[in-house]
């Protein structure tokens, strides 16, 4: 496994932290002055070498076992570019847990019952909820907009195989400031 970790060291006190772990585990430390989420995005596509990629800010969770099960849906169905779970929300601490009412991807289903990202801007879910295979990624453009409706917005115009697991796999901190992004 390899960890890119992407860190604006002016503006991140946190920058020793990532130093010290990326000496310590192995950890690739990229440094970059001012990027913002769709520069560090880039920064680590281009970068990693592996053939899934997993975005993560660092008021992101992931739930044990998430990349193993997606990467278990990749080997069973070869077609699926993108594997995408349901997600529940927590406050800054962590101590209260809640859940969307709506299913994030009960937006649209195609008719071969293959979810696809057809709702455009409208469809927006935690980056971190989804598994993407980096071949994907690296042949998409991203706008340069700092959100992410607008980073599926144009996931969505490339028309993915959609993979869907409706367990809660990944968990969003709300009220959290974060200035370092993972890969």
């Amino acid at each position: 496994m390899e960890i890119i970790v992407i860190v604006d060291p002016p503006s991140d006190c946190r920058s020793a932290l990532v130093e010290e772990l990326a000496d310590r585990y192995g950890l690739i430390a990229v440094r970059q002055v001012h990027f913002d989420n769709v520069g560090a995005r880039e920064v680590g596509i281009q970068r990693a070498r592996g053939q899934f990629t997993q975005f993560l800010e660092a008021a992101d969770l992931l739930v044990p076992g998430k990349t193993d099960i997606q990467v278990g849906e990749f080997h069973s169905k070869p077609e699926v570019e993108i594997s995408i779970s349901d997600y529940e929300l927590c406050d800054a601490e962590g101590w209260n847990h809640w859940t969307a009412n709506t299913p994030i991807m009960a937006c649209s289903q195609s008719p071969t019952n293959h979810p696809r990202l057809e709702c455009g801007r409208s469809f927006s879910v935690p980056i971190h909820c989804a598994l993407f295979r980096r071949k994907f990624l690296i042949s998409t453009k991203f706008p340069s907009a700092d959100d992410d409706r607008d980073f599926w917005a144009a996931i969505s115009s490339r028309s993915p195989h959609i993979s869907w697991n409706g367990a809660v796999l990944a968990i969003s901190r709300i009220g959290t400031e974060t200035g370092v992004t993972g890969f």
